[in-house]
């Protein structure tokens, strides 16, 4: 009996099967160890993730209702801002935040990371559990891998090869670097503070030169 076997993916073949990938797609153990992926709108990293924080005395349920506000105001669309405020469900905030009304592209691009950071460090600073969970990241970069996200992401999912490698990101991954330099400025702060403390004793002192509030509206 004559026993054939079929190897797929071999590295002495050169045609590579569909379904499979070369060795050199797969990402190395440094790549493994370099980033931390999240996706999903439960994640904690996630800005539709419902949490409580405030800013100027002003109440948000969520880190997009802030963002979202926040464009409605630059804009000078107040009514936009006002229901954006009453609502509860991040997908209708986003869609209202969406179509704002006289919406200047380039003013918001110049403010958006300066408004999503501020957002970002009051919802981890004034929330324990999910300020514990950013600064175990560390020190890893944070990825947002959603293949419809170019701006905010990378415009890839986790399970395609080319996310695990910065070269080959299809998008800014703005939000994951703005989460990893929260984090950065956050165990800093601590540092600064306490240089002997634990990562925990942050809620012992306000955050030093942490301005949460965006640059003043300017007319557009």
């Amino acid at each position: 009996m004559v026993l054939s076997l079929v190897v797929k993916c071999s590295i002495n073949r050169v045609r590579i099967e569909p379904g499979c990938r070369g060795n050199d797609s797969l990402p190395s153990e440094n790549e493994k160890e370099e980033y931390i992926y999240f996706s999903r709108k439960d994640s904690v990293f996630s800005q539709w993730y419902p949490c409580t924080f405030v800013i100027d005395d002003k109440e948000y349920n969520c880190a997009e209702q802030y963002m979202m506000y926040t464009k409605a105001e630059i804009m000078g669309d107040g009514e936009t801002a006002d229901t954006i405020m009453k609502l509860k469900d991040p997908s209708f905030i986003n869609a209202f935040g969406k179509n704002v009304k006289n919406f200047e592209p380039d003013a918001w691009k110049n403010r958006r990371e300066t408004i999503v950071r501020s957002g970002n460090m009051a919802k981890f600073f004034q929330n324990e559990e999910l300020k514990q969970k950013l600064l175990s990241t560390y020190p890893k970069t944070l990825v947002e891998a959603r293949k419809d996200s170019e701006t905010w992401g990378i415009g890839l999912d986790k399970t395609d090869p080319r996310a695990w490698k910065k070269q080959t990101w299809q998008g800014k991954n703005l939000l994951g670097k703005i989460l990893t330099e929260v984090r950065d400025s956050l165990r800093n702060d601590i540092e600064n503070v306490n240089p002997n403390g634990n990562l925990s004793d942050i809620n012992s002192f306000e955050m030093i030169g942490m301005n949460l509030e965006p640059d003043p509206v300017k007319t557009i």
